[in-house]
């Protein structure tokens, strides 16, 4: 199950929330935290599905699917490496080391336009899309 994640709404619009994200106690624990999207570093802004109704100001629960998180993670990082790996064989078969180390190369190339296409489509599916979950407080922070 992903981890919800705090933050307050700054803008409303077209049944989208921009929400600032809220650094929580954890994001110094994690060993990620200059590398996170979600550090408290980075003040980062996201926009989300919002079937509730919030307003600017109210402090929200948004989530993504557990389905939708382990889609996107493995076409993220499942391809790629799929695509590297045969890369690599087809490569080693037909030229050696340096076969495989062109091959890997060349697959891991053509993964990057499969990516983003499917990221692309998939992303306008319910379940790839972070939503508000609920309302923590009504009132304006």
């Amino acid at each position: 199950m992903p981890q919800a994640h705090m933050g307050i709404v700054s803008h409303v619009k077209n049944g989208q929330a921009l929400v600032r994200l809220i650094p929580q106690e954890s994001c110094g624990y994690c060993g990620h935290d200059t590398s996170c999207g979600l550090s408290r570093k980075t003040g980062k802004e996201l926009w989300v599905s919002d079937n509730i109704g919030v307003r600017p100001g109210m402090t929200v629960l948004i989530d993504i699917s557990s389905e939708g998180l382990l889609s996107a993670t493995l076409i993220l990082y499942g391809i790629p490496l799929f695509l590297l790996l045969t890369g690599a064989i087809v490569g080693q078969f037909s030229r050696g080391e340096i076969g495989s180390a062109i091959g890997a190369g060349i697959g891991l190339l053509c993964g990057i336009p499969v990516v983003r296409f499917l990221s692309n489509r998939l992303a306008r599916k319910k379940q790839f899309v972070a939503y508000v979950k609920s309302v923590i407080n009504g009132q304006p922070a």
